[in-house]
């Protein structure tokens, strides 16, 4: 496990630097102005975007292999989250207006997207009220 956390950061980490390097170096050209090359940067982003989900996912099943008991916390955690979104999408509304047509946005579509920004609010407000409870408590103490 220390072997991997040695190996794999730095490994990252590099590929991280040559992605930007090869970002600003494409977008600094004059080659960027002419249309495809500037696709670079969304192209690595994506490539960022799926190691860092290899890595969540091998990370994950590492922690399983290694304290089995993590599985039940993680777990707990992924009911709660979807018991709060079930909540919210069941405050959300489905309205459409003209705006959204144009974008063909359709009632369920709609109230997909009203319920993922209610279930934003709520983990934001969370979140916060956690900060707040954690300072007061350590001051206390």
């Amino acid at each position: 496990m220390n072997l991997i956390n040695r190996f794999l950061g730095p490994v990252i980490f590099a590929l991280s630097v040559l992605a930007l390097l090869v970002m600003y170096l494409n977008y600094s050209s004059d080659i960027a102005k002419q249309g495809p090359a500037t696709d670079i940067g969304l192209q690595a982003s994506y490539v960022l975007f799926i190691l860092a989900i290899i890595g969540i996912i091998f990370g994950f099943v590492i922690t399983a292999l290694t304290n089995p008991a993590s599985i039940l916390r993680t777990g707990i955690g992924v009911v709660v989250i979807l018991i709060i979104w079930g909540l919210s999408y069941a405050i959300a509304g489905n309205e459409v207006n003209e705006v959204y047509e144009t974008f063909k946005v359709d009632a369920g579509l709609s109230k997909m997207i009203g319920s993922f920004l209610t279930l934003t609010g709520i983990l934001g407000l969370i979140t916060i009220l956690g900060i707040v409870a954690t300072e007061v408590l350590s001051a206390i103490r």
